[in-house]
């Protein structure tokens, strides 16, 4: 465009009126009127590309957010994980003493030792503990199915592939 499309453009106008009344005396009046007008398409413009440059930046700002809440999830997925398998473990190494103590008591009642009040704590105590197993491990398969999730896998294999496992 050219420079002088963005110069102001001013218009002035003068009018006068000469009025008779009827004694004969002329009255005079009149008015003086002055209007300047802009144009806006440099401003329009240029607000324009403003608004793209935000958009660009917001944008990058989504992205940006996008891949950091995309990581922590990965972190938090990998986190969850880690923890139940540290459960499972502590499951599994409970639920071996409870074995041990229940063939004890069984072995102690056989012998008349123990009760059979303490044969069944023991049944109960082992009862609870492989529940508690079960459990432990439906959690870890559960955060290995989330992390695959997470991650966007086809499947388990292919993150115990990555894993090296």
């Amino acid at each position: 465009m050219d420079r002088k499309e963005y110069a102001p453009a001013v218009s002035l106008s003068l009018a006068e009126n000469i009025a008779s009344s009827q004694l004969g005396n002329a009255e005079n009046s009149g008015s003086i009127s002055l209007s300047a007008s802009i144009s806006l398409s440099q401003w329009k413009r240029n607000n324009t590309v403003k608004q793209g440059d935000i958009a660009v930046r917001q944008a990058a700002f989504s992205s940006g957010e996008m891949y950091r809440e995309y990581f922590l999830n990965v972190e938090s997925s990998w986190s969850d994980l880690i923890s139940a398998a540290r459960t499972a473990i502590s499951a599994a190494t409970a639920y071996e003493y409870a074995e041990e103590l229940h063939r004890e008591t069984r072995e102690m009642y056989q012998l008349s030792v123990k009760s059979l009040s303490d044969l069944t704590d023991a049944e109960a105590i082992l009862i609870s503990y492989r529940n508690t197993l079960i459990s432990a491990r439906f959690d870890f398969m559960k955060c290995i199915s989330d992390l695959v999730c997470v991650i966007g896998l086809k499947d388990e294999e292919t993150l115990w592939e990555i894993i090296g496992v």
